[in-house]
């Protein structure tokens, strides 16, 4: 049953195949722009992150601006998407191009977290997509 909410597990299939995170988040969700309040998912053990793309479907407003970032840094999310790497105020998709590799999830199962920040007159719009591509290590 799918119920919006991220696990508290890293999923992993049991045959070769591709996985995916993908989490939408909105401007006025819940703790956004507090570092580690998001969850986007949990990346398994030594999984290899292949591909990120982030679309923005509502363009973020704030007066100043505005900048969605992810990641797994403890109170700075944005190992896997930078502040320059999409333009959170113009809608479209965006692919994040960087060789991440198993390099995130080396240590250990890995959550990530979005994080929204804004400056100037507060944001009354704005949604993303994420979606983080990864390949876990299942070929022992």
């Amino acid at each position: 049953m799918t119920t919006g909410t991220p696990g508290t597990q890293a999923r992993q299939f049991d045959w070769q195949a591709t996985h995916y995170l993908r989490k939408a988040i909105n401007w006025n969700d819940a703790n956004i722009g507090t570092a580690d309040k998001v969850k986007v998912g949990i990346l398994p053990k030594l999984a290899s992150i292949v591909g990120v793309w982030m679309e923005i479907v509502t363009p973020f407003n704030a007066g100043g601006t505005n900048v969605v970032t992810v990641g797994s840094n403890p109170g700075n999310d944005n190992n896997v998407v930078a502040s320059g790497d999409v333009a959170a105020n113009a809608a479209g998709m965006t692919q994040i191009t960087r060789g991440y590799g198993r390099g995130i999830a080396n240590a250990g199962d890995t959550t990530l977290f979005a994080l929204y920040t804004q400056s100037g007159a507060a944001a009354s719009q704005g949604q993303a997509i994420i979606i983080v591509e990864y390949v876990p290590n299942n070929d022992q």
